[in-house]
C-alpha cells in the first residue's frame, strides 16, 4: 500500500528560517566579497560625486533582478522547486533577501567606506570643499518608488527564464515608450485643456503633501500587485 506524504502548505516561520540558513551557508562569502568591493569604491571615490551611491543602487538592482536566477537552468530549477517549502515561503524569503537584507548589507559597507575615508583623509585635507563627507540619504517617497522597481525586477526574474534582468529592463523601456507616445497623443488631441492641466500642475507644486501622498499610495499598491503576480508565476512554475 502506497503512503503519500503531504507537506503542510500553511506559512511556517521555521521553513523560512531554514531557507534563509540555506542561503547564508551557500552565499555568505559572495555577499561579503561584493560588500568589500563596494567599501573600496566608497573609500576611493568622492561621496559628493555620487559614484559610490550609483554603484550601490546598481548592485542592488542586479541582485534583485537575478533573485530567482536559479530557475533559468533546468537542474538548479528542479533542485530549488523540490525544496520542502511552500510557494509563499520561497517568495517571502527572496523578497526579504532582495528588499531588506541586501539593501541593509550594502548600506553598511557603503557607510563604512565613507567613514573610513573620512577618518583617514580628513586630517590630511586643507581644502574644506574636497573634504566634505556625505552619507547618502533617500526620502521615504523615493524609497517606495525604488521598492516598486525592485518588485518589478522580482517578477521579471520569475517570469523570464534566461537573461531576466535585461528582458525586464527592455520590457519596462517599451512600456514607458508607448506610455509617453499615448500621453503625447492625448495632449495633442486636447490642446484646449492645456491651461487647466498647467493650473493643476502648479497646484501640486505649491502643495507638495498631496503630490507626495498620491504617488506613495500608488507605489505601495503596485508593489503589492507585482508581489502577487510573482507568487502566481512561481506557483505556476512549480506546477
Amino acid at each position: 500500500m502506497l503512503n503519500f506524504i503531504i507537506m503542510d502548505t500553511s506559512l511556517s516561520l521555521t521553513r523560512i528560517k531554514h531557507l534563509l540558513n540555506r542561503y547564508f551557508i551557500e552565499n555568505w562569502k559572495k555577499d561579503l566579497y561584493v560588500g568589500l568591493v563596494l567599501l573600496v569604491i566608497a573609500f576611493v571615490s568622492n561621496p559628493i560625486a555620487g559614484f559610490s551611491s550609483f554603484v550601490y543602487i546598481v548592485m542592488i538592482l542586479l541582485y534583485t533582478g537575478r533573485i530567482f536566477g536559479n530557475l533559468a537552468h533546468k537542474a538548479s530549477a528542479q533542485h530549488y522547486l523540490m525544496i520542502p517549502a511552500s510557494t509563499s515561503e520561497k517568495l517571502i524569503t527572496n523578497i526579504f533577501l532582495s528588499h531588506i537584507y541586501y539593501v541593509l548589507l550594502l548600506s553598511v559597507f557603503l557607510v563604512l567606506g565613507i567613514l573610513l575615508r573620512a577618518l583617514i583623509l580628513a586630517p590630511l585635507c586643507d581644502d574644506t570643499s574636497s573634504c566634505t563627507f556625505l552619507i547618502p540619504y533617500i526620502s521615504f517617497a523615493s524609497y517606495l518608488s525604488f521598492l516598486l522597481f525592485q518588485s518589478i525586477l522580482v517578477f521579471g526574474s520569475v517570469y523570464f527564464k534566461k537573461n531576466a534582468f535585461i528582458k525586464t529592463l527592455l520590457s519596462l523601456s517599451a512600456f514607458f515608450f508607448f506610455l509617453t507616445m499615448l500621453v503625447i497623443f492625448i495632449i495633442r488631441m486636447n490642446v484646449g485643456s492645456m491651461t487647466r492641466l498647467a493650473e493643476e500642475f502648479d497646484y501640486y507644486v505649491r502643495n507638495p503633501y498631496p503630490s507626495y501622498l498620491i504617488p506613495s499610495i500608488i507605489s505601495i499598491v503596485f508593489t503589492c500587485f507585482f508581489w502577487i503576480l510573482s507568487y502566481f508565476r512561481l506557483r505556476e512554475t512549480e506546477v
